[in-house]
């Protein structure tokens, strides 16, 4: 097990390698680069009036490279989340436009107007769980920031490095928070036994590590497009999964989920580039995180497994778990390099800027999946292209291409379709449940 462990670590090390540093976004391309799918002749002075360290057949070379390169930095970036895509680093706005105070108020009422939609479909659910979706949606849009911030602007490029980081501070803010919960409620800690952390614990910390490798490695072995094109097949291939372990799973909820498992690809339709190989990397890693999320979903489900642990306590074990896979893949990939690198104040700060929002993410996404299921938070995760997207045309006036809003009126319509369904599958369950008791009460008597 062991051996297979770090052959596979090696073999995503290598794919991490053969990026050569020079091929990632440097500050300078970043501030001077418009999103690709609003280019045009304006766009284009902009971008070449921005870009004059280069010629203007450079700056056209370096326009038609854009797509390459955001992928390039996303191989990169999928190392630290793997449910981010090449597109959530597409630079969707100029850097000095966003330093007016205008357009940052504008683009916070385009986030706000998201945060109201959200509000709207699962308001039924309570204010708790509206809370914790738009904490897990924003912090997931924010992360690919988080990530940029680290790689390119403080040339900080060690992922394994950065995710290790991530989940150990998630470990231990959750450690703080359940010994806080502890001494003022009361409320006992559930630690974890060896069953548990043999079938449960580090299980979702090698998936979570495999989706990562699996990531990296199918951005390496195919196109772009063809990776987003099947990235957002995690809800249908979660669903199916849960079929095939025997969870409840009612037959109701699989047109919404088909719904959004056809919409998404729209937006990433492009040049394919079909390798079996990177098929396989990108099943996989789906895969992988499928197998994440139907597990952590049963480690917070009452008899499914030997011990039930709550959302702080599932994503502070968890968490710790992913951190001792993650540290060993950094010595295997990045040696002490990354040890020695970070002495610096700034990388330090952007480091644990990213950590302080990764804490955000896990924590609120175990709320999202005990209170809405596995299926549900993969396709949760996918809304944060709407709130990008939505973010761009208000502060930025950004123009929302036919297949976008043909895609993402799609995926909002399923996100609805399935929490409408679901809710009312729940009611039905209680209402039976209750006329079931009833029932007996009525024999007995």
């Amino acid at each position: 097990m062991q051996l297979c462990l770090l052959t596979f670590f090696a073999l995503s090390a290598d794919a991490l390698r053969r990026l050569a540093p020079s091929e990632l976004i440097s500050k300078d391309s970043f501030d001077g680069r418009v999103s690709k799918q609003g280019f045009d002749g304006k766009n284009k002075n902009e971008f070449d009036k921005n870009t004059n360290q280069f010629d203007k057949e450079a700056a056209a070379e370096n326009w038609n490279n854009a797509w390459s390169a955001e992928a390039v930095f996303a191989r990169k970036a999928t190392g630290v989340v793997p449910e981010l895509v090449p597109s959530d680093f597409k630079d969707r706005f100029m850097f000095k436009e966003w330093k007016n105070m205008a357009t940052k108020g504008l683009y916070f009422v385009g986030v706000g107007i998201v945060w109201a939609g959200i509000a709207v479909i699962y308001w039924g659910r309570g204010f708790t769980t509206v809370f914790s979706i738009i904490a897990f949606v924003t912090s997931l849009s924010l992360m690919s920031n988080s990530i940029r911030s680290v790689f390119v602007l403080e040339g900080f490029r060690y992922p394994q490095f950065v995710t290790a980081s991530n989940q150990l501070c998630t470990g231990l803010a959750g450690f703080t928070m359940l010994q806080f919960r502890q001494a003022t409620t009361g409320q006992k800690i559930t630690y974890p036994s060896i069953t548990t952390m043999v079938e449960g614990i580090m299980p979702v910390a090698l998936c979570f590590a495999c989706s990562l490798g699996c990531s990296n490695l199918a951005l390496l072995y195919t196109s772009t497009h063809f990776y987003e094109m099947l990235t957002p097949c995690s809800a249908l291939v979660t669903f199916g999964l849960g079929v095939f372990m025997g969870r409840v799973t009612n037959p109701r909820l699989l047109p919404p989920v088909l719904l959004v498992t056809a919409s998404l690809p729209i937006v990433a339709f492009g040049d394919l580039q079909f390798s079996l190989l990177g098929l396989f990397f990108v099943m996989a890693g789906v895969l992988s995180r499928a197998g994440k999320a139907q597990v952590q979903s049963m480690l917070m489900s009452p008899g499914a497994m030997s011990q039930t642990f709550d959302p702080l306590e599932l994503a502070c074990w968890t968490t710790s778990a992913t951190f001792s896979v993650m540290m060993l893949w950094c010595v295997v990939a990045e040696g002490g390099a990354p040890f020695w690198e970070v002495k610096h104040l700034s990388i330090v700060t952007a480091v644990l800027l990213s950590c302080l929002n990764a804490i955000v993410l896990n924590i609120s996404a175990m709320f999202v999946m005990k209170e809405l299921g596995p299926v549900a938070s993969q396709i949760i995760g996918e809304l944060k292209g709407v709130l990008a997207c939505l973010g761009a045309v208000v502060a930025f006036g950004e123009v929302i291409s036919t297949p976008q809003m043909i895609a993402y009126g799609m995926a909002i319509a399923g996100v609805h379709w399935y929490n409408h369904t679901d809710m009312h599958i729940r009611e039905e369950t209680v209402a039976q449940a209750k006329k079931l008791v009833e029932n007996q009460q009525a024999e007995k008597a």
